[in-house]
Formats: structure tokens, C-alpha cells, sequence
């Protein structure tokens, strides 16, 4: 099972979650197997990313946070405080959010 980015998505890829909208309404149901019509509906609805079966995580995804120095990730999240200064990162959903945009941005800068 792997959380991918909708850009690595192929078809014949089988959904291991269900893909949901916002609203928490299914948009496709697990254990569909992807078509190229998926794949075109998928991003017109703005989905970003989706769980699909037996892939693991993909090269892009995975952040080896380990390599990345207490200093360097602490640079990364004074970069990114300005685009979350209106979010209440008192929130759950936005304090990880925000956790995973400064693990990602320390990564790419400094991994």
C-alpha cells in the first residue's frame, strides 16, 4: 500500500482507499482498478494524491528526515511560518500539514 501523487498514478493501479472529495463523499471506491478516464477525472477534481495497492512509497515520497540536521529543518520552517501565518497550526490537520511541507522543504534543500 502506498500514499503516490497523482502524477505517478498509472492505470492499471488498484485503489486500496477509497478517493473522497472534500465533503467526504466517494468519488471511487477501494479496490477499483484505475482507467485513463479515472485518471482524467482524478484531476479535474482536484485530487492530489491517492493509496493504491502493492506499490511501495515512491522515491519522490519518502523523506529520509534522518540525514536532515535539528538546524536545517528549523531553517525550512522559518521559510515556510510566512505562507502558514493565517492557519491555526493549534489544529491537528494543520499542524501536520504544516510539518509535512517543512520535512519536505528541508529535504529538498538540504537532503
Amino acid at each position: 500500500m502506498a500514499l503516490i501523487s497523482i502524477e505517478e498514478v498509472k492505470a492499471g493501479l488498484v485503489l486500496e482507499k477509497d478517493v473522497k472529495n472534500g465533503h467526504s463523499q466517494i468519488l471511487i471506491r477501494a479496490g477499483t482498478e484505475l482507467t485513463d478516464r479515472h485518471l482524467t477525472l482524478l484531476r479535474s477534481w482536484g485530487i492530489v494524491e491517492v493509496t493504491v495497492k502493492g506499490a511501495g512509497p515512491s522515491r519522490n515520497d519518502v523523506l529520509e528526515l534522518q540525514d536532515i540536521t535539528p538546524e536545517n529543518f528549523a531553517k525550512a520552517e522559518n521559510m515556510l511560518r510566512d505562507k502558514f501565518m493565517r492557519a491555526s497550526l493549534g489544529d491537528p490537520t494543520m499542524k501536520e500539514l504544516f510539518r509535512h511541507c517543512v520535512a519536505r522543504k528541508a529535504k529538498t534543500l538540504y537532503g
